[in-house]
């Protein structure tokens, strides 16, 4: 088993899709150990400066269990998705240290 298997996540970036007023668009992406990106969030802005975030259907299919999300879970800033989005990160650390530990 490698340790990609295990679900484990190295980083996580900001990517702005659509910086168009009244339109904007921002995705958050995990990197897996094996260098993938996975689409975790999707945020829309829905007013003037009023952004909505979501997590991503296929991101929620692959890890909405063991990250405790439920499908449709909406933040309400960019505090709270970033907080997330760490939080998740060192949970994974966590879990790919174990992981690494118990081979070892």
């Amino acid at each position: 088993m490698f340790a990609a298997n295990v679900g484990g996540f190295l980083e996580w970036k900001e990517v702005f899709i659509s910086q168009v007023k009244d339109s904007r668009v921002v995705h958050y992406y995990f990197t897996d150990t094996a260098g993938n990106s996975i689409l975790a969030v999707v945020g829309t802005e829905r007013s003037l400066r009023h952004m909505v975030y979501v997590v991503a259907d296929e991101f929620y299919q692959l890890y909405g269990t063991e990250r405790n999300i439920t499908a449709g879970f909406k933040w309400r800033s960019k505090r709270e998705v970033v907080e997330w989005l760490t939080s998740s990160l060192l949970a994974s650390r966590r879990k790919l240290l174990c992981y690494e530990l118990s081979t070892a």
